[in-house]
């Protein structure tokens, strides 16, 4: 039976059972009606060879989640991902790590808190900071200057305010010195 789930020979079970033997001066095994009957020696054993392997298994588990080190997760708006990941197209950092983005779109602000304290976000790029116990807001950029020029025909024009938000999800030009146009 046991050569049967291994999926080896009888003949093979029984040269393995002969070395395991050969390392215990107790018996491992009993004869009994439907085949060997582990001993309680062999029961103990195979509890300790469990941990054992479990132990070694988890190593395992440690070289997959480096892999993880090599991951971030960013929080924001539609706005964010178009913005500012699409300023690191040309650098290698796409290479190097794996970046996820996670809208946050129609979130309330506490369930974006719980995110971050529950890591799974690694960091939340907003146009208002996250005022809150334990995390940490950094001014990264300053849209005070922003200049939207268009047509008086262009549906842009039509609204009363324009927000990042009107401008990025609009099809458009976008220069900025150093740039040239795009």
């Amino acid at each position: 039976m046991a050569a049967k789930k291994l999926g080896i020979t009888p003949a093979a079970v029984s040269l393995a059972l002969k070395r395991l033997q050969s390392y215990y001066p107790e018996e491992l095994f009993s004869r009994g009606k439907g085949g060997l009957i582990p001993t309680a020696k062999a029961v103990d054993i195979h509890q300790n060879f469990s941990q054992v392997m479990k132990l070694v298994d988890d190593t395992f588990l440690c070289n997959s989640k480096k892999d993880e080190a090599f991951q971030i997760t960013l929080l924001g708006s539609d706005i964010v991902e178009s913005y500012y990941l699409s300023q690191l197209y040309n650098s290698d950092i796409f290479d190097r790590i794996l970046i996820n983005h996670f809208t946050v779109r129609n979130m309330s602000r506490e369930h974006i808190s719980e995110l971050l304290f529950t890591a799974q976000g690694d960091l939340l790029i907003s146009a208002e900071p996250l005022l809150e116990s334990g995390i940490e807001n950094q001014i990264i950029d300053s849209f005070k200057s922003f200049v939207c020029i268009c047509s008086s025909k262009h549906m842009l024009s039509t609204l009363s305010q324009l927000s990042l938000h009107h401008f990025y999800s609009s099809r458009h030009a976008l220069y900025q010195p150093g740039w040239g146009l795009q």
